[in-house]
């Protein structure tokens, strides 16, 4: 038995020996394991106690009265309890019980064997000495268990040498906790123009042609697209004839009215009809020529899909492509709503390209809205623009990738638990 209880593993397997095998030494009908603190911790013929059975329930009831009267290994009859205690005690258990206390890791704990007859002093003696080395077995697997946890252990007893170890363990995590980490995040970014020129509808009508493709190369005065000019060049031809015609009506009233001084009353109307005739020309004139839409500066056409434009109605001031400067790029990233901490102007950010994760762009905030704004996607996020660091990029405008940006400094625990926190706190109103 003795080798036995050395070779145990766990706890469960030494509870094991002592309430179930001790019967190869010990005559006893039922054994039960009993502490101060946890009451009924085992009992003999039972995988798991169900502590609010009443045969379990009455032993901790039971060993609770007993403890008040015995210290030393003893049998334990019914007259040592109350009458109550007693009578149930005749009900439910043998008349003998032998009271077996001894100490293991601090903590006092009884083994109660029961019977119908006494037990001798010879076998109380080799109860007790059983037990003592079983105790001895249990506290030795308890330190090996600490030291599997702990790894190996300072010299000294295994009590203080654990209390040393989890408190230095404790202190470096405290510590560990204050550690100042930079408070990052990561946010979806892309290569934007810094300074995009907008082109947008000169005029209302449909457009009828586009000129150029998506990232085109342009130069300025390079014609961009234009508009259908159908009804226009119809519109300005009958207002020609029209000019044609009230021209030599005018010539006409203005030779009769050399002789006949009622024609000469006729120029004034007829000259104001010419004047307004010329007018509308000129107007309809400027309108071909503005139908025709160029570009005003060097640069890289940015647009969708020009075959979508074509035969679309636009009106004044409708956005139609731009025009960006290939060397002039900013970083555009958005922050979630979650996500948005405290950026100071001198962040630092950090775009990772996801076709070139290892040549990234290094650039300093410049611009971080106040307000969230709606996304294709219908969420919201609070938009960024970083000026890269370097002049020259070695990407191409419309990359896209993720953005590191970089705040101040905070305690490790509060990165760890910031996020977890604002939800409990959203949950909790606290």
């Amino acid at each position: 038995m003795a080798r036995r209880a050395t070779t145990c593993e766990t706890i469960a397997q030494l509870q094991f020996l002592l309430l179930n095998d001790s019967r190869q030494v010990f005559d006893y009908r039922q054994a039960t394991l009993w502490t101060r603190e946890g009451g009924v911790e085992n009992l003999s013929g039972v995988v798991e106690i169900d502590r609010n059975a009443p045969l379990v329930q009455f032993l901790d009831t039971l060993a609770n009265q007993l403890s008040l009267l015995a210290e030393i290994p003893c049998n334990c009859v019914p007259d040592m309890v109350s009458p109550a205690t007693a009578a149930q005690w005749l009900e439910m258990l043998p008349e003998n019980v032998l009271w077996v206390p001894f100490k293991r890791s601090g903590s006092a704990e009884v083994l109660l064997l029961l019977r119908d007859r006494k037990f001798t002093e010879v076998e109380i003696r080799a109860v007790s000495d059983w037990v003592a080395l079983w105790a001895s077995a249990a506290e030795a697997l308890s330190w090996r268990t600490r030291r599997k946890w702990w790894g190996k252990g300072l010299a000294g007893p295994a009590k203080n040498g654990s209390r040393l170890r989890k408190k230095v363990a404790l202190t470096a995590l405290c510590a560990a906790t204050l550690i100042p980490v930079p408070l990052t995040l990561l946010a979806p970014g892309e290569l934007v123009p810094a300074r995009a020129e907008i082109v947008r509808a000169p005029l209302d009508g449909v457009l009828g042609e586009i000129f150029v493709q998506p990232n085109q190369k342009i130069r300025q005065g390079e014609a961009l697209f234009q508009y259908d000019q159908a009804a226009l060049l119809s519109r300005l031809e009958i207002s020609r004839q029209e000019l044609t015609t009230a021209r030599a009506e005018y010539r006409q009233a203005a030779q009769r009215a050399l002789q006949d001084a009622a024609a000469k009353a006729m120029l004034s109307p007829l000259s104001g009809k010419l004047e307004q005739l010329d007018i509308e020309v000129a107007f309809l004139e400027r309108e071909v020529q503005r139908s025709i839409v160029h570009a005003h500066a060097d640069g890289i056409v940015l647009i969708d899909d020009p075959a979508d434009w074509i035969g679309k109605p636009v009106v004044i001031g409708e956005k139609i492509l731009r025009l960006a400067k290939p060397d002039d790029l900013e970083i555009e990233a958005w922050i979630s709503i979650g996500d948005a901490i405290p950026l100071p102007e001198s962040s630092v950010l950090t775009f990772y390209p996801v076709a070139t994760p290892m040549h990234p762009v290094k650039a300093h905030l410049r611009f971080y809205s106040h307000e969230a704004q709606e996304r294709a996607d219908l969420t919201y996020a609070y938009r960024v623009r970083a000026i890269p660091a370097e002049s020259s990029i070695p990407h191409r405008l419309g990359t896209k990738g993720t953005v590191r940006i970089r705040s101040r400094s905070v305690p490790l625990i509060y990165w760890l638990l910031r996020r977890p926190l604002a939800h409990l706190r959203a949950y909790l109103d606290w």
